[in-house]
């Protein structure tokens, strides 16, 4: 238990900066988007959204429709890192991302994905590379817990140190994703979107 807040209090430290240094260090508007996709994906049109915090609106970068294989692009101006995600045609999920000034290469593959450009898209990367491991922690403690229950070696005492190892992991993991919900910016935007009714009730009402 003490292992995983050691690690959330310098993630803490570490995110506050850079995004606070990100946000205070763009000073030109231009950006371009570039991305591409696994083939088997089936992707040809897609839409860039983006939030303007300011006035809580959701504005658009354009439609844009590309032969397979070829990569999406947009072009355009932002005063600053904002909260965007790509909606493709023939998906429902969004794929998040920050829209930043500069440019933001994206790949997409079939089980997997990948970000390169600007200093809070990289914090963005940090933030799911780290609930990622969190919840591989889980699953390897669930997989355990499954091995020795299928061959007999299960006892008590196991099963009740596995509940404890779980519950910490999970503790964890709300407290980590609930903490980067409150810490403002485009990243704690998108966290709020994406994992808000993931959170237990008790960590819900302290971000409301």
């Amino acid at each position: 238990m003490k292992y995983y807040y050691y690690i959330l209090a310098i993630l803490t430290a570490f995110t506050a900066f850079s995004c606070s240094e990100s946000s205070s260090t763009c000073d030109n508007s231009g950006f371009h988007v570039s991305c591409t996709y696994d083939a088997s994906l089936n992707r040809d049109s897609a839409t860039l959204y983006f939030l303007e915090e300011d006035y809580n609106k959701l504005s658009s970068a354009g439609l844009c429709v590309v032969k397979p294989g070829n990569a999406f692009e947009w072009q355009g101006h932002v005063t600053g890192p904002k909260a965007a995600f790509l909606k493709f045609s023939n998906d429902s999920v969004p794929f998040y991302f920050v829209l930043e000034p500069g440019e933001t290469t994206i790949k997409v593959h079939r089980t997997s994905w990948e970000i390169n450009g600007g200093q809070c898209n990289k914090e963005y990367t940090r933030f799911m590379q780290h609930r990622k491991s969190i919840i591989k922690e889980k699953n390897k403690v669930f997989n355990y817990y499954l091995k020795i229950a299928a061959d007999s070696t299960l006892t008590a005492t196991t099963e009740k140190d596995i509940l404890a190892q779980d519950s910490i992991l999970s503790d964890s993991l709300h407290r980590y994703t609930a903490w980067r919900m409150t810490t403002g910016g485009p990243v704690a935007v998108i966290a709020r979107e994406r994992f808000f009714n993931t959170l237990p009730k008790q960590y819900q009402i302290k971000i409301k």
